[in-house]
């Protein structure tokens, strides 16, 4: 069994990609792009049609829309829970770099250490460490 999360972009998928394949020390599973045989309009072409992100036993599929979509609609929030808190700063730090912090990673009052950023791709995550 596997179970994944699709998460959809407005044309900077395959930047998206590589940046989480590296903070998170991810494995390129697929990156297939549109070309002229798959391609539904001309501004589209050369974009991610699909992509698998494994993060040790996690995937994560990625896609570029051709139309801009609803951040109402997209509403995606994802949690990361590191196993040290080295790790956890690692990550924090690099989703937050061009991105917006909505809480600091800091000790809370019931022991854990948590943190939410939306990254630059407009992604929300919260980052935890307990």
């Amino acid at each position: 069994m596997k179970l994944a999360t699709s998460i959809q972009f407005n044309g900077n998928c395959e930047e998206a990609f590589h940046r989480y394949r590296e903070i998170f020390d991810g494995k390129e599973v697929l990156l297939w792009r549109i070309d002229e045989k798959n391609c539904p309009s001309e501004k589209m072409m050369g974009k991610v049609m699909h992509a698998e992100l494994q993060i040790g036993d996690y995937f994560i599929y990625m896609s570029d829309l051709e139309k801009e979509f609803d951040p109402l609609v997209q509403n995606l929030h994802m949690n990361y829970e590191a196993d040290t808190l080295a790790q956890a700063q690692k990550v924090f730090d690099g989703l937050s770099r061009n991105g917006t912090i909505k809480r600091p990673l800091e000790l809370t009052s019931w022991g854990s250490y948590l943190g939410y950023v939306i990254d630059e791709f407009g992604v929300e995550w919260d980052i935890a460490f307990e």
